[in-house]
């Protein structure tokens, strides 16, 4: 494959597991929750591939060649590729084996290509240490998610994955895009001043805790996750849900504003007021359409002690 011209080749990588997951799906339509889960793992996949890519660059794992399409040193193709490969086809595919099972063909796979490949990167002498990486921090979670989404069990799990879904895109991913618009990168927290960059960790930690308190409470009590697509089954006013409706929409806000005065970025107001809208447009008529109809008159007296983003005790409930 080294005699292949490089754009080709990035763009059967991205185009093969495309078109062989639509196949696949022709073959067999997958049911509501299947298409949850197969979407959370392509969603977990993006942000976390894109991350793990610029670590391999930077360890030396594999440095890619080919300049064009390129973000943040990697090839966009590639990543794109390799998350519906990864996310999508192969859970989809192979969903009645073992994980384990699932693990051992990607490896193999791997293995096999990517010393193929050598017309798109240069592999280092421990390529495999980031291929190992890859398969147990990103592929495991991401078959993980899917099996434990279509079978519904072991909600709170289920509900910790989506949270790294969650950061991946609110910690990583927008304020990457956001920040290189601004002649920025996410990377320059590197180059600041230890002290600074203590003071918005524990600013970050701080606004991530009012999520996770939610996403605890939502698994443990409402027998759901925070995402519309698999909702606790339970009307949820217990924990942090007794002091704001809204607590993970408060934690991406208040994570938001912290990296917009770290980075100074004035254009992280844009995913800030977007957030808002999100909230009070999509949120409200989620509710309208959904938790009002489910929950009805436990739903209206929760709401008239428990406002949006600002924390006010409610009754004991």
């Amino acid at each position: 494959m080294q005699h292949l011209d490089p754009g080709l080749l990035k763009s059967a990588i991205l185009l093969l597991p495309v078109v062989a997951t639509g196949i696949a799906f022709i073959i067999h339509r997958p049911d509501y929750f299947q298409r949850v889960g197969l979407m959370l793992g392509l969603l977990l996949n993006i942000p976390w591939l894109f991350l793990l890519n610029v670590l391999a660059v930077h360890m030396e794992w594999w440095i890619y060649l080919d300049s064009a399409n390129v973000w943040l040193g990697v090839p966009v193709e590639i990543v794109l590729g390799w998350s519906v490969f990864w996310g999508v086809f192969l859970p989809w595919v192979l969903r009645r084996c073992p994980i384990p099972f699932i693990i051992a063909i990607a490896a193999l796979l791997d293995l096999w290509l990517m010393p193929q490949l050598t017309g798109l990167f240069v592999l280092g002498e421990q390529w495999i240490a980031g291929e190992v990486l890859l398969l147990i921090s990103l592929l495991l979670p991401s078959i993980a998610i899917f099996k434990l989404t279509w079978k519904r069990q072991h909600i709170l799990l289920r509900a910790l994955i989506q949270s790294l879904i969650w950061g991946g895109w609110i910690i990583f991913m927008i304020p990457a895009v956001v920040l290189q618009v601004e002649g920025k990168s996410v990377f320059d927290i590197f180059s600041m001043d230890l002290s600074r960059v203590l003071f918005f960790m524990l600013a970050m930690a701080a606004s991530m805790t009012p999520g996770y308190l939610a996403v605890i409470e939502f698994a443990s009590r409402g027998a759901g996750t925070p995402i519309p697509f698999d909702p606790p089954q339970k009307l949820v006013t217990s924990g942090i849900y007794a002091y704001i409706a809204n607590p993970l929409q408060l934690s991406t806000l208040l994570m938001l504003v912290c990296m917009m005065v770290m980075y100074k970025s004035l254009l992280m107001l844009v995913p800030v007021v977007m957030l808002i809208l999100y909230c009070e447009i999509f949120v409200r008529w989620h509710h309208s359409l959904d938790i009002e109809k489910r929950f009805t008159i436990a739903w209206f007296d929760y709401r008239r002690h428990v406002r949006n983003w600002i924390p006010f005790p409610a009754a004991r409930w």
